[in-house]
């Protein structure tokens, strides 16, 4: 299932995250397929963290706040020229994964 990216930062049906770093200029296409990918990177014990040219990630202690991921990530978000993905999150007690996968 496809979702198409309707505002800068927000959820989409079933709640998960979304965001299009350049809102004016591009249509991104939320994939659910992408998303199951990004979910590898943050459930326990997945995978080691390989990160490629295709995929975002940040782990911390402490609160979430996406909108601060996404503002550390946004010289990286300009310049793919990706249309379609995919974000997960995972939350516990001492802090937080996300993770976003591209194509």
């Amino acid at each position: 299932m496809e979702f198409v990216s309707t505002k800068q930062f927000g959820t989409n049906f079933s709640g998960r995250v979304h965001f299009d770093p350049s809102p004016k200029t591009t249509t991104e296409v939320y994939t659910c397929g992408l998303e199951n990918r990004a979910y590898e990177f943050v459930r326990n014990g997945g995978p080691s963290i390989q990160i490629g040219g295709n995929v975002l990630y940040e782990e911390r202690t402490g609160r979430h706040n996406l909108r601060e991921v996404v503002s550390r990530w946004s010289e990286r978000l300009k310049s793919m020229a990706k249309k379609k993905f995919g974000c997960n999150l995972s939350i516990d007690a001492s802090g937080y994964k996300v993770a976003c996968v591209f194509k």
